[in-house]
């Protein structure tokens, strides 16, 4: 049925999103986690060790980052609703531009028409 249809499609959207937000905020954690726990000589900003964390940081920011971006790919693969939508937004905003086209133009044929009317005008 149509209504079973949009909960799985509902609940495959959500497992997705949710298994996508722990896999690319685990590195981001692993790297607190691992900071919490080291020693406090290592956290001094010229070790090695230190470096090594906050490149860790860094990437798991970086990752994290790219997983909230992943979002707009599982609604579109999993929400036929979200397809729609962007089909006919997509559609809206090209038939705009389309008719903005086709305005500038009629307006660019009004403004050589005006400046021909212009010439013989300045002729006469």
């Amino acid at each position: 049925s149509a209504k079973g249809r949009i909960k799985l499609q509902g609940l495959s959207m959500v497992l997705a999103t949710v298994a996508i937000h722990i896999l690319f905020s685990a590195p981001i954690g692993l790297a607190f986690v691992v900071t919490l726990f080291a020693d406090k000589e290592d956290k001094d900003f010229s070790t090695t060790h230190f470096s090594y964390l906050y490149k860790m940081y860094r990437c798991g920011v970086f990752i994290a980052g790219i997983g909230g971006m992943a979002n707009f790919f599982i609604y579109t693969l999993t929400l036929s609703s979200f397809r729609e939508f962007l089909r006919a937004t997509g559609r809206r905003m090209i038939a705009a531009l389309k008719k903005k086209e086709e305005d500038g133009a009629r307006s660019g044929a009004r403004m050589v028409r005006t400046r021909k009317q212009l010439q013989t005008t300045k002729m006469t």
